[in-house]
C-alpha cells in the first residue's frame, strides 16, 4: 500500500542583493532574495474515512487521506526556515501571520491548477518537507521548536496515532528542479507522501492436516514498536511483546489496535469447512517496521480452542505463533524485512496439527547442536554350524 502524492511548486523569484551571509546559513544567498512559491497536490484524498480491525482489505488503488499536517521550507544545510501547520477542517482558521492555515483553504488551491501561493519565501529555501496527520499527542510546540531537519526528524510518533488506516502518519521531501516551461525563475519539485507505518492483514484462517475444527478466540501482534521517529530509528527498549502472565503490552487499554479478542464465550468468526473468515474481509493491524538492519518484525499470536483432531486430543487454549513473513513457498525461507508503507496481506493462514503450541509467543532460544560420532566396536566371532 504505497501512496503517492505529488506536489508541483512554482517559484517566481525577485530581485536580490549579494550581502554577507551569518553562521548557519547557505552561502551565497542573501537573507534578502526572496521567492514566491506556489503548491500544488495532485492525486490525494481529503476525506477520512474509519476504521480498523474486521474491515476492507487494502488495495494498491487506495490513498490515505490527508487531513493535517506540518509543511517546512527547508534549505540546503537543512535549516528550517519556515513551519506552516495545516489545522483539521473544522479546526483553527487560516492565519498566514501565524503560520496557519486551515485544510480547506489549503486545499481549494493545492488541488487546483494554480496552487496555494506563499509569497516572500526566503531564497535560501532549496528543499520542501511535508508531514501529514500528524497525531494529535505530538505538540504542535514540539514541532515548531525544531530548527534543522535532523532534529525534526527525531520527534517519535506513538502507534496509538495511526489506528486509523486511512489517517495514518505520512511523510516525504522534495527538492526544487527547474521547470519543464523553460522559465529559469519557475522552479518545481515533486514529492512522494510515504506513510510511516506497514500493515499485517489476515483474511481467514484454515486447519489442514489432521484437524478437522476449531474456535477463534484472538489475534494478537506481538513485538511491535509503541512509538517511532520520523527517521525510522528502532528503539528496542520501545518494543512491546504478548505476554501471557503479563507485563508486556496492554492490549485491554493503550493498544487495543494491536489485537482482536471475542468477548466471554464468543468467537471472532465461526468455523465453516474448517475455515474461520473475517466477516468484512480482513483483520488488520498497522505497525512501525523502522529500518536497522537488526531490527525485529512484528509476530502475531493466534489463540484457539475446542481442537478436533483425528489424531489426538488438545488441552485448552492452543496457539499458532507465526514469527515472521516470507513471500516464498520455501518452508526453509528466512523471515523477510518489512519496510514502511506497505500492506502485507495473508490470504489463507493455513495450519495443521504440527503447527499447534501450548504456549503462546515463546521467546527464542539460541541452540547449538554438538555431534560425536561413535568408532566401530568390532567382535571376533566364530561361526555357528
Amino acid at each position: 500500500m504505497k501512496n503517492y502524492f505529488g506536489l508541483l511548486f512554482a517559484a517566481l523569484f525577485g530581485l536580490a542583493s549579494c550581502t554577507m551571509t551569518t553562521e548557519g546559513e547557505d552561502p551565497y544567498v542573501s537573507g534578502n532574495y526572496v521567492q514566491d512559491v506556489f503548491v500544488r497536490f495532485e492525486n490525494v484524498e481529503q476525506d477520512v474515512p474509519d476504521t480498523r480491525a474486521d474491515e476492507a482489505g487494502k488495495t494498491s488503488t487506495d490513498k490515505v487521506s490527508f487531513g493535517s499536517g506540518y509543511l517546512f521550507f527547508v534549505t540546503s544545510q537543512e535549516n528550517i526556515k519556515l513551519c506552516y501547520r495545516i489545522s483539521p477542517k473544522g479546526g483553527t482558521s487560516t492565519n498566514l501571520d501565524q503560520l496557519v492555515i486551515n485544510v480547506d483553504d489549503f486545499w481549494g488551491k493545492a488541488s487546483g491548477a494554480s496552487g496555494y501561493p506563499f509569497q516572500n519565501v526566503s531564497g535560501e529555501v532549496t528543499k520542501v518537507y511535508i508531514i501529514g496527520n500528524m497525531p494529535d499527542a505530538v505538540a504542535e510546540a514540539t514541532v515548531r521548536a525544531k530548527t534543522t531537519l535532523t532534529e525534526l526528524k527525531k520527534i517519535a510518533v506513538p502507534l496509538p496515532g495511526q489506528n486509523n488506516i486511512n489517517y495514518v502518519t505520512m511523510d516525504g521531501i522534495g527538492a526544487l528542479t527547474n521547470s519543464s516551461d523553460g522559465n529559469a525563475t519557475h522552479k518545481d519539485v515533486s514529492i512522494t507522501l510515504n506513510p510511516l507505518c506497514a500493515r499485517i492483514e489476515i483474511a481467514k484462517i484454515t486447519a489442514t492436516g489432521a484437524v478437522t475444527d476449531f474456535k477463534l478466540r484472538a489475534i494478537y501482534v506481538s513485538h511491535f514498536y509503541s512509538k517511532m521517529a520520523l527517521n525510522e530509528t528502532n528503539d528496542p527498549a520501545t518494543q512491546l511483546l504478548f505476554i501471557l502472565a503479563g507485563g508486556g503490552a496492554d492490549y485491554d487499554k493503550d493498544y487495543k489496535l494491536m489485537s482482536d479478542v471475542a468477548a466471554g464465550t464468543d468467537v471472532l468468526a465461526a468455523t465453516k469447512s474448517k475455515v474461520a473468515a473475517a466477516a468484512k474481509g480482513v483483520w488488520g493491524y498497522q505497525f512501525f517496521p523502522g529500518k536497522n538492519a537488526n531490527r525485529v518484525p512484528p509476530r502475531v499470536i493466534i489463540k484457539l480452542t475446542d481442537i478436533v483432531s483425528s489424531i489426538g486430543t488438545y488441552g485448552n487454549p492452543q496457539y499458532l505463533n507465526v514469527r515472521g513473513f516470507k513471500t516464498t513457498s520455501d518452508p526453509n525461507a528466512p523471515a523477510m524485512a518489512l519496510s514502511r508503507g506497505k500492506v502485507y496481506k495473508i490470504d489463507d493462514l493455513q495450519f495443521k496439527e504440527n503447527d499447534l503450541s501450548s504456549v503462546p509467543n515463546p521467546a527464542d532460544i539460541t541452540l547449538t547442536v554438538k555431534v560425536s560420532v561413535t568408532p566401530w566396536v568390532v567382535t571376533i566371532v566364530k561361526p555357528v554350524m
